[in-house]
C-alpha cells in the first residue's frame, strides 16, 4: 500500500526502483546510511512508494526508523532530485565517482553534484592543514565531508556544492571575513536554509585582540 498522495512532479527514475535498488542507493551515501538502506529494503519500501510519499509520510517513516535529522536532510535531497526525474542519459552524462553516491540532478543553471554530510568552509592560507585533518577524521568516521581541493572558481558549482550539504562548517580564522569565496559560501548556506556550524580556529582574534565579529 502506498503512502500519501505524493507530489505531482515527474518521478522517474525513482518510481521504477526496486526495494533492492533503494537499498543500494541509500548505502551509496556512505557507511552511516547502510542500516537505513537495509531497513527500507526489509520493510519493502521501493521507489514507487517513496515517490508517492508526502513530507508528512517521510517524517513518519524517518521517525519510525529513528533516522537522525542530518541524515534525514541528506535523504530528502536525494529523493527530491530523483523525484524531479533524472533520465538514464543524464546519469550517463554525469557519472558518479566510483567511491561516492550517484550524481544528483540540478537546475539548468547549476552543476550536478554529490550529496555531502557537511561542507568545510575555510580560508586556505589561515587553516588549510587543520581543516584537512578535520576532513580526514570525519571521513574515517564514515561521514561525507566536502573540502574544496579543486579551488572552485565557478560560482554555480560552488553554490551547488553548498546546497547539496547537510551542514556548512564555518572555520572562523583571522582572515575568513576577507575571503569573498567564504562569504559566498556562508550567504548561500543561509539563503538555502542550510545549518551553519561556526568553529573558531585556535588562536584566532579580531578587533584588536578581542573575539569580536568585524
Amino acid at each position: 500500500q502506498r503512502m500519501g498522495a505524493g507530489a505531482s512532479a515527474p518521478r522517474q527514475p525513482l518510481q521504477s526502483l526496486s526495494a533492492d535498488s533503494i537499498k543500494e542507493l541509500v548505502e551509496s551515501l556512505g557507511p552511516k546510511f547502510a542500516d537505513i538502506g537495509e531497513q527500507l529494503q526489509e520493510n519493502g519500501y521501493d521507489g514507487a512508494i517513496l515517490a508517492d510519499a508526502s513530507d508528512e509520510d517521510l517524517d513518519e517513516l524517518f521517525d519510525e526508523l529513528e533516522v537522525p535529522k542530518l541524515k534525514q536532510k541528506v535523504l530528502r535531497k536525494k529523493l527530491a532530485w530523483l523525484k524531479e526525474g533524472i533520465s538514464t542519459a543524464s546519469l550517463d552524462e554525469h557519472p558518479a565517482a566510483a567511491d561516492g553516491p550517484p550524481a544528483a540532478a540540478a537546475p539548468k543553471d547549476e552543476y550536478v553534484v554529490d550529496a555531502y554530510d557537511c561542507f568545510l568552509s575555510h580560508k586556505r592560507s589561515d587553516c588549510q592543514d587543520v581543516v584537512a585533518r578535520v576532513h580526514d577524521r570525519l571521513t574515517d568516521a564514515g561521514y561525507r565531508a566536502f573540502i574544496d581541493r579543486e579551488e572552485l572558481e565557478e560560482l554555480p558549482k560552488l553554490k551547488a556544492s553548498v546546497r547539496a550539504s547537510g551542514k556548512l562548517v564555518f572555520f572562523m580564522s583571522p582572515k575568513i571575513f576577507e575571503s569573498d569565496w567564504c562569504m559566498l559560501e556562508l550567504c548561500t548556506a543561509v539563503d538555502s536554509g542550510i545549518d551553519v556550524l561556526p568553529v573558531t580556529v585556535e588562536g584566532t582574534t579580531w578587533g584588536g585582540g578581542a573575539r569580536v565579529f568585524p
